[in-house]
């Protein structure tokens, strides 16, 4: 049996009042100024918002927990909250959950004299873990001052960091691999620290890892650069032929954020900086070349008032790009959130125009982390500013995402659920079926086995949704093996089998939007999906 299931819609674009009653939430922590830069999402659906607080004196590492509709986790550290003083100034910039659940935070810290990069690991309840250098954090002093940007982890739970240090003259990016218990891993370039001098002030502001390769992006002279690492952290000349590519958008481009897509092109969010200040979105081949499909000649420019900066990116189950900062007009910060379509062109379907300005009623309020939620709702998180103090403060937006399969028990068998996902409420939306392989199209909200039982083994469907108000629309293809058992076949053979096991390993603990459990990320419960009773495919 197929069953069917979407959700209706309404305001793509719109805030989510299910979200702490108007879509927006705020949660002061320190004495004066609390920014959030980083936001992680739990596989209970609760939410993470990392950044640092000022305690009166200097600043420390800090969290706030949240549950999925806004209100504070009070199991989550203090009230909610967790604050870690290593001794001196120390920031939070970015971070990521690990398998375990554990969190890793990493930024700066001066406690050891001059400015170091910093890197701290949570129990899942927030509470320091001492297991990680004996105290939950570890200080790294390269001898000038340097600092940590950017982490993610390996399905081997070693840890990858990417920032940028001083060698008094220039500023050099620098690539750092740690073993579990936070010591350096000395299989990464001999010491475990690669330091990078790709020109005059080349810089990491995040990393991300894919098939194996540590890929950083940042800033090299006034250009954004973009550069891939070998496993062992050497530069990978397979890419862009000497291992970095740079581009100029503006007079002064800067890399901030970087998310892959799943057919291996890279997308980068940037900063534009000419007469005007303005987002930017670049797309690269996986090869390191611009993709001159997208935008104009690989870059899409967005500006939206007179300074704009944009600092995050996130992509959506249907390839549409989110961008995420701030937008200044002469008076006020706003929050920003710009979307995409996959071409580059501003979708105007989000909220009407394609870009959504967020006023929190303060003076500053900035967007750094944007992420898609397994739903497709949308949230937004940075932090607000009014009368000389800043809080952490995160919004929700609906979208109308069309959904990959969902399916219902350890084997990947019956019942299979075909999802779209027009979140938030209101009535009207639309479901169109099509069959790619035999192009048959099906009536309106129509389920395909329904109308036409006799199907090809194996078929390929697009499903679209549509919001017959705003006239929003995404759609998503989604390969479905008909047979009495509807498995998951996932590399095409015409079967389930263990044999897609293989397919499914490249992805590991890869963000993927075509992942069999449909959470957006490979990991252990995708490969439930796979049916490893059926070893040969008939």
């Amino acid at each position: 049996m197929l069953f069917l299931l979407w959700c209706l819609a309404f305001g793509d674009g719109a805030l989510d009042l299910s979200f702490d009653g108007d879509g927006k939430v705020s949660t002061p922590i320190g004495a004066t100024v609390d920014e959030a830069t980083v936001c992680l999402l739990r596989q209970n659906g609760s939410i993470v918002l990392g950044g640092y607080a000022h305690n009166g004196t200097d600043f420390d590492f800090a969290m706030v927990g949240y549950l999925s509709n806004g209100s504070l986790d009070m199991s989550f550290g203090t009230g909610g909250k967790v604050v870690l003083d290593m001794g001196g100034t120390d920031k939070a910039y970015a971070g990521f959950i690990q398998g375990d659940g554990k969190i890793v935070l990493v930024g700066e810290s001066n406690a050891g004299g001059d400015i170091d990069m910093a890197i701290a690991r949570f129990d899942s309840d927030g509470t320091p873990d001492m297991s990680f250098d004996t105290d939950a954090f570890t200080l790294q002093d390269l001898g000038q001052s340097e600092l940590a940007q950017g982490v993610a982890g390996q399905i081997d739970g070693k840890i990858v960091v990417g920032g940028y240090t001083s060698n008094g003259i220039n500023w050099n990016m620098v690539l750092m691999r740690l073993n579990l218990d936070g010591s350096l891993d000395e299989c990464f370039d001999t010491d475990g620290v690669v330091t990078a001098s790709l020109g005059a002030n080349s810089l990491a502001q995040a990393i991300h890892l894919w098939n194996g390769k540590i890929l950083a992006v940042g800033q090299r002279g006034s250009d954004v650069l973009i550069a891939r690492y070998t496993s062992n952290g050497q530069l990978d000349l397979a890419f862009d032929m000497d291992g970095y590519a740079t581009t100029a958008v503006a007079a002064i481009s800067i890399g901030k954020a970087i998310a892959i897509q799943h057919d291996g092109r890279l997308v980068v969010a940037a900063t534009a900086y000419g007469a005007t200040q303005y987002f930017s979105a670049i797309r690269y081949l996986a090869n390191g070349a611009l993709d001159t499909t997208f935008g104009v000649a690989g870059i899409a420019a967005v500006p939206i008032q007179t300074t704009d900066d944009a600092r995050a990116i996130a992509l959506q189950r249907d390839g549409k790009i989110l961008l995420a900062g701030s937008t200044f007009a002469g008076s006020f910060y706003d929050m920003a959130l710009v979307r995409l379509n996959t071409n580059g062109s501003l979708d105007t379907s989000f909220d009407m125009d394609g870009i959504v300005v967020q006023d929190f009623l303060s003076t500053h309020d900035v967007a750094s982390a944007v992420r898609v939620q397994p739903d497709g709702k949308i949230l937004a998180a940075g932090h607000i500013y009014l009368a000389g103090n800043s809080d952490f403060a995160m919004a929700r937006y609906c979208s109308l995402t069309a959904m990959t399969p969902q399916r219902g028990n350890a084997q990947g068998l019956t019942p299979l659920i075909l999802g779209g996902s027009a979140n938030c409420s209101s009535m009207g939306d639309t479901l169109q079926w099509e069959n790619l392989t035999s192009g048959f199209m099906y009536p309106l909200n129509q389920n395909p086995i329904t109308v036409d039982p006799i199907l090809t083994q194996t078929s390929t469907f697009r499903m679209t949704v549509t919001d017959p108000v705003t006239m929003a629309s995404s759609s998503v293809m989604v390969p479905i093996l008909v047979h009495d058992s509807l498995i998951y076949d996932w590399n095409g053979d015409g079967c389930n089998s263990v044999a897609d096991i293989q397919n499914a390993a490249v992805f590991w603990r890869q963000n993927y939007m075509n992942d069999p459990n449909g959470d957006g990320w490979m990991d252990i419960r995708d490969y439930l999906y796979i049916n490893t009773d059926q070893t040969v495919c008939p």
